[in-house]
């Protein structure tokens, strides 16, 4: 019994000194904690204000095209494409194209690359809005614009690879070029 609390003294007399002596490390340690908890804390707040702020924003320009004042959500919509949210700026451009509010094919064209340089879109909705570009650029651009946005896609394994080569089928099919749609056709066939 004596050599247990002999053993227990010693261990409380190692956990004072050894506080005594990093004391001031400690403190620093538990400060950087607690400073990076309500760094982290205020970020996120920060964030959440921010969503809201850009989801009034969406409806009060959703509300103005109601209203018949496009010019002023137009105003609105390209300001929230600006923010980069993963969420509300891809789905300003679908409203901005949803209700023609923007008539130059080449300032639509410069939103979707916008909305493609959002680091926070993952890689599906990407390829969605590639595949939703790609569809743009059947009525307003090149067939080689149209296979550079789709291309990577087809050629991987993403989810809308499929969706991406019925594109391809159906815009081949309209100009009448059969046989670049049979091509896409039996890419489709081929690997599922």
């Amino acid at each position: 019994m004596n050599n247990e609390s002999t053993k227990k003294r010693n261990f409380s007399m190692f956990f004072i000194t050894f506080f005594k002596k990093n004391l001031k490390i400690i403190i620093i340690i538990i400060s950087i904690i607690l400073i990076g908890f309500a760094v982290f804390i205020w970020l996120d707040i920060r964030n959440n204000n921010k969503n809201i702020l850009i989801s009034n924003q969406y409806n009060e320009a959703v509300i103005l095209i109601k209203k018949d004042q496009k010019q002023k959500a137009i105003n609105i919509l390209k300001k929230i494409i600006n923010e980069e949210n993963n969420f509300y700026s891809p789905l300003s451009l679908y409203l901005i194209l949803e209700n023609q509010l923007e008539e130059d094919p080449k300032k639509i064209l410069e939103l979707f690359d916008k909305i493609l340089t959002i680091n926070k879109i993952d890689k599906a909705n990407k390829d969605l809005i590639k595949i939703k570009k790609a569809f743009y650029l059947t009525i307003h651009g090149n067939e080689q614009k149209i296979l550079d946005e789709l291309n990577p896609i087809i050629n991987s394994n993403s989810i809308w690879r499929n969706e991406a080569i019925l594109l391809l089928i159906n815009y081949f099919n309209s100009k009448g070029e059969k046989e670049k749609s049979n091509e896409y056709n039996e890419l489709l066939t081929s690997k599922n």
